[in-house]
């Protein structure tokens, strides 16, 4: 870890953080609110970060070096910044102390480690290689104050201790539920005289689903802490705001107010969907923006997005209903409590009224355009957007089953045609649902599941449709899965099922499984969902080849080189059947040189590449209809390729 220090004998250091594999497209990120889990103790072995902040100051630097263990060792107080002066120094055996510090700043950082459950080494050893850390990323200003420094130095501990807005590399649910209260969202604000019931959060209840059905790894960052179910409309919508928290008399209206994604600085007025250009500055990211410094994540969900804007619940939470069971006479011995009502299910889901679903559909344009970062090269076009079709409240004029597909389309102001987006319906009650807002889950976390599952049995280019979901119980709203696949509505691109453009989560004759796989994609050619992660694995690849190329000369050979490498990803395509071999040489074709640029472009160091494929079309449906009246052989009567 440290090279200047001595360990006597044995030691063991902590390995260097796992990296993906470059070819991976499974891993998601999820963005939204979450406390980090409770574990008061006000005496406690020194927590990693208080340990990393010691080991930075220079008056403590021989003392560890002497024995590095002993610092890690040590059992501090953490009541208060003179108790933990004692404790530590008593366990260094020395009298030293750094001056200047901020007291107050070391304060707030003793408080979160004795109120919060401490981070493990490997995660803030993982944070540090990262940058996230005081002096690299969380900078610490080059200020001639060194109160100011300290203060600065001890923020970035402080940050890292609560795990705030920090990119969170997860392999298994665990890992998350070990750090964050992810089943301890309130129902009713504090103070309030009623029953103290907790729920599952929307990001815990999104990344439960992702690794019970076939996600493997994920990176979480997590925005803050989320208001109580019950909480106003304006404080519950400012999860997704970067503002402080509107006062509890704050007026809340969508028209007016500025939809902003989770944790982004920018504020967007409720008229425009595009954001401003992304800070190539990783220490000025916020919220989903990490995702451009998390080069394997190929999914983003943000499962806070429905449940933010949903229509205020009437403030009555049903008691605790005893289940009925039928009266027997039995022996009179002592017997445990009949089971409870889970408190999920004692409120109801979270809907959107007509404003809402109109809200909704701004954030979901601002974040898929967040992503773009247009007209910037840095970008995350490689990307997808997935999200839960919200559902609609009890009032009239709001889309029923088979009018989503026109919904989507019917703003012309806003665009939502995109093939990065990809939309999940319906909402799921499953074996662990009864601890979610309404007994529910939202979907795509079991979108999030399939596509990633999907993806390392047969690759992303092969279509996740059919892939199981097996937590499935049953579905709400009731899907009536022939007419969603059949019956078409009318919309301003053609006439579309739900299946077209909805990606369905039903039981089937096969048993639970995704029934499509599809995007929003104006283009017919891009509407299948693995066409268009067929094309984000090849942004991907080029990306990772200019990233290795960066520094050669911009001339025949670097072009020759770059056609080269990419000549092999389509040769690698063809034999696995990702582009068509019906198309021959024409099947994936790169081309870069002096047609594909301009001297200018040369002289400015510009390379251009253009690349053309033709992608595998998945066959989703073949209709077979059999002439019993003659005995004659069955004819297919409609075997096209259909984008479902």
């Amino acid at each position: 870890m440290r090279s200047h220090i001595h360990r006597p004998g044995l030691s063991f250091e902590v390995a260097p953080p796992r990296r993906s594999h470059p070819n991976r497209t499974d891993i998601a990120c999820f963005v939204g609110a979450c406390a980090r889990r409770r574990d008061v103790a006000v005496r406690r072995p020194l927590p990693e970060v208080l340990a990393r902040w010691v080991e930075g100051q220079p008056v403590f630097r021989a003392e560890v070096a002497r024995d590095g263990t002993r610092l890690r060792r040590a059992v501090v107080a953490l009541d208060s910044v003179a108790a933990f002066r004692t404790t530590l120094q008593a366990a260094l055996d020395t009298d030293a102390w750094p001056a200047p510090v901020d007291t107050a700043a070391l304060t707030r950082l003793l408080t979160a480690c004795r109120e919060l459950s401490p981070v493990p080494v490997p995660l803030v050893e993982s944070l540090r290689v990262a940058g996230f850390a005081p002096g690299s990323l969380l900078g610490v200003p080059s200020s001639a104050d060194p109160l100011v420094r300290s203060r600065a130095e001890l923020e970035g501990w402080t940050r890292v201790q609560r795990l705030l807005n920090l990119p969170i590399r997860c392999e298994n649910f665990e890992t998350f539920a070990d750090l964050f209260d992810w089943d301890g969202r309130a129902l009713h604000p504090p103070g309030e005289e009623v029953e103290s019931l907790t729920i599952a959060t929307p990001l815990g209840a999104a990344l439960r689903a992702y690794f019970s059905g076939g996600g493997r790894t994920a990176h979480v960052v997590v925005t803050g802490e989320p208001v109580p179910v019950f909480a106003l409309a304006a404080e519950r919508y400012a999860v997704l705001a970067a503002e402080v928290r509107e006062s509890a008399t704050a007026s809340f209206d969508l028209s007016t107010r500025v939809p902003v994604l989770p944790g982004t600085p920018a504020a967007l007025p409720a008229a425009v969907v595009t954001p401003g250009p992304v800070s190539t500055d990783p220490a000025a990211w916020r919220g989903a923006e990490h995702v451009f410094g998390l080069p394997d994540v190929s999914f983003v969900v943000l499962p806070d997005l429905v449940d933010a804007i949903a229509i205020d619940l009437p403030q009555i939470v049903e008691r605790a209903e005893i289940l009925v069971t039928p009266e027997v006479f039995q022996e009179c011995v002592e017997r445990p409590s009949p089971p409870r009502l889970p408190a999920g299910r004692r409120v109801a889901a979270p809907t959107l009224g007509a404003r809402e679903l109109a809200a909704w559909r701004r954030l979901l344009s601002f974040a898929r355009a967040l992503l773009d970062n247009d007209p910037h090269a840095f970008n995350r076009r490689d990307t997808q957007l997935l999200a839960s079709l919200p559902l609609p409240a009890a009032e009239s004029g709001l889309p029923k089953q088979n009018d989503w597909p026109a919904w989507l389309d019917a703003d012309p102001a806003v665009d939502l045609q995109s093939e990065r987006i990809q939309l999940a319906w319906p909402w799921l009650r499953t074996p662990e649902s009864g601890d979610c807002q309404g007994g529910i889950e939202a979907p795509e976390g079991s979108l999030a599941a399939a596509l990633a599952g999907s993806a390392l049995r047969a690759g992303s280019f092969h279509s996740a449709a059919r892939f199981p979901v097996d937590r499935l119980i049953d579905v709400e709203p009731r899907l009536d899965l022939g007419q969603a696949l059949t019956e078409a509505a009318v919309t301003a691109l053609g006439d579309f099922t739900l299946a077209d453009r909805v990606c369905l989560i039903a039981p089937t004759p096969r048993g639970p499984e995704l029934v499509s796989d599809v995007t929003l994609a104006a283009d017919p050619l891009l509407r299948a969902g693995a066409v268009r992660r067929l094309v984000n694995v090849v942004i991907a690849q080029a990306r990772q080849i200019g990233e290795d190329l960066l520094f050669e000369p911009n001339g025949e050979a670097l072009w020759e080189q770059i056609v080269s490498r990419l000549n092999d990803l389509g040769r690698l395509l063809v034999a696995v059947g990702a582009v068509s071999s019906d198309a021959g040489a024409d099947a994936f074709v790169a081309r870069c040189g002096r047609k594909t640029m301009t001297q200018n472009d040369i002289d400015a160091g510009r390379t251009l590449v253009e690349i053309e494929l033709v992608p595998s079309q998945p066959i989703v449906r073949i209709v077979v209809v059999l002439d019993l009246r003659d005995a004659s052989t069955a004819s297919v009567t409609d075997a096209t390729a259909r984008a479902a």
